[in-house]
This record gives C-alpha cells, structure tokens and sequence, in this order.
C-alpha cells in the first residue's frame, strides 16, 4: 500500500474516467495501443509513471457449414455452426438466410423456394458481447422443364 496519505489515481489513456486506487481493473473495448498512467501524490510526493498497454483484437473465429450448398428449388438446407471450446460463453446465434429469412437456432433448418443465389450470413456474438461473422453462398438451381 505504501505511506498513509497517498493518493493513487489511474488514467487509462483510452478517455474513460480516472480510478483513484493503488490496485484496479480496466478494461479496453477497442483494439490499439494506449498509455495508461499512474499518479502518485500525497505530502512531499508527486510521481507518475507510464505504461504501455496494447490491446488486440479480440475477435473470435467461427465456421458456418452449409448442407446442401446447391440444389433444385425448393432447396432444403441445414446449417450449423462451429465456434472453439474456449470462446466466453453464453453464445447468441443470427441467422440472416439472404432471402428474407431469419433464425437464432444452431444448427437450423431454411428451405429457399425462389431460384437464385443467396449468401446466408451468420452472426454469433459471445459472452463478452465480441462479434465473429461467416458467410456462406447458396445456389437454389430452377428446375429444368422437358420439352
């Protein structure tokens, strides 16, 4: 702790208000590099010291799997979802099929009615509010009329 009658305040160099304790927690939302610095004061002292903070970004992988990719409309798809054991739980998934369709199960099932190419995209957003995008492509063929 050190003598009686300091006072310790934390400027974290990110904007965010100053903590005015010897021992503290603070966290950065953005990647970057930030000068954080500690102010020390008190009867006969004043001293500062810098410290050098970088912060990456602290994104998260995930793998959207769609099956089938390419069919006859009316196409059937079930897609599901993949993220890595040690990502902050809980998970929210989102669904966006491309067609208008929307769902937050994983794994789910869409069927596209209208030929054409579609991009499904999923947004899973972990339990820390850190947000991991996929795309998948998806091609609902017409069906070929016999002449």
């Amino acid at each position: 702790g050190g003598p009686l009658g300091l006072q310790y305040c934390w400027d974290f160099g990110d904007g965010s208000p100053s903590a005015c304790q010897l021992i503290t927690r603070h966290t950065y939302d953005r990647p970057g590099q930030y000068t954080a610095q500690l102010n020390v004061s008190g009867p006969g002292v004043s001293d500062s010291q810098e410290v050098l903070v970088e912060v990456a970004d602290a994104g998260f992988d995930v793998e959207a799997d769609a099956d089938p990719d390419i069919g006859t409309a009316p196409l059937t798809v079930q897609f599901s979802a993949a993220v890595d054991d040690d990502i902050p739980r809980p998970l929210s998934f989102q669904w966006d099929f491309g067609d208008g369709g929307r769902d937050a199960s994983n794994p789910t099932v869409h069927t596209y009615r209208t030929p054409g190419t579609y991009t499904a995209t999923l947004t899973v957003t972990n339990g820390v509010g850190r947000v991991a995008r996929r795309a998948v492509e998806i091609q609902a063929d017409s069906r070929e009329q016999d002449e």
